[in-house]
């Protein structure tokens, strides 16, 4: 049993560090400062980044050569499949994305701007 209590003040200070770092980040900065849908249609490329990322976990499943870690990969990809539909569900709630907008309109609108 433990008969002292162990000081955490480093993981305070660690979280409040954390905390004024992403304050002064001009990303969220910009967040912050969003006041509508329109705001955000950069957000509609994370649909890609969410398909991509799932693949790019099974494939650090399947490349990994340490078994401690190997079946961790495996579930995190399994964890994954489902959340491409769910952003896609999710932006079409936050009136990012129409609801009868194909998800395939995204690219087709990112070609158009100039960034």
């Amino acid at each position: 049993m433990l008969t002292h209590t162990i000081p955490m003040q480093w993981l305070i200070e660690l979280v409040q560090e954390y905390r004024n770092i992403t304050k002064r980040n001009l990303f969220y900065k910009t967040v912050n400062l969003a006041s509508s849908p329109s705001d955000f249609q950069w957000i509609r490329q994370l649909y890609y980044l969410s398909c991509d990322f799932t693949a790019a976990v099974a494939l650090r499943y399947g490349s990994c050569q340490d078994a401690r870690f190997r079946d961790a990969f495996g579930e995190h990809a399994a964890e994954e499949v489902t959340h491409p539909e769910e952003l896609a569900d999710w932006m079409r709630e936050s009136g990012l994305l129409a609801p009868d907008e194909q998800l395939t309109s995204i690219l087709q609108y990112h070609q158009h701007l100039k960034l």
